[in-house]
């Protein structure tokens, strides 16, 4: 009859996690990539016009450390290739939000401006990037814990 072994048992929850962080790192690096791609096809910009924007009341964070904070849903249309084109973004809490009727600046791919178009409000590359090098960084070191628990145990 076979003891089980706690410390190995913990090793290789350490070694999932790892796993599970790199998983979660390549989604947030691929998810990054796409939309610096994108913005580098963006090439032509048109001024588009708000039609609508709205405030919205959100909640970040939970219990004592709630923080309310507002965002501005904003509607807009823009013209390219003799096409009218309308979306949504949603604008952060800022000093000086959209108004209606206002002009804002449209980047758009001249080959796909439906689908690959933004404003300044759309959320850039550079977050999803930095989040994905932080969870591989972590991802590696717990899967190198879980292999090599000899080494951490001489290193103690």
């Amino acid at each position: 009859m076979r003891v089980a072994n706690r410390r190995g048992s913990f090793m290789g929850g350490i070694l999932m996690g790892g796993i599970v962080f790199l998983i979660a790192a390549a989604v947030f690096f691929f998810v990054g990539n796409n939309i610096r791609e994108m913005r580098s096809r963006c090439i032509e910009s048109t001024e588009g016009i708000v039609t609508n924007v709205r405030e919205e009341r959100k909640t970040k964070g939970s219990g004592d450390k709630k923080k309310k904070y507002s965002v501005y849903v904003t509607d807009y249309y823009f013209y390219a290739n003799d096409h009218k084109y309308s979306d949504t973004v949603e604008a952060k809490d800022s000093m000086f939000p959209p108004k209606k009727g206002n002009a804002i600046t449209v980047n758009y791919d001249p080959a796909d401006p439906d689908e690959a178009h933004y404003t300044k409000y759309d959320k850039g590359a550079v977050g999803y990037l930095v989040t994905a090098g932080a969870m591989g960084a972590f991802g590696i070191v717990a899967i190198v814990c879980g292999i090599f628990p000899q080494l951490i145990e001489d290193r103690l």
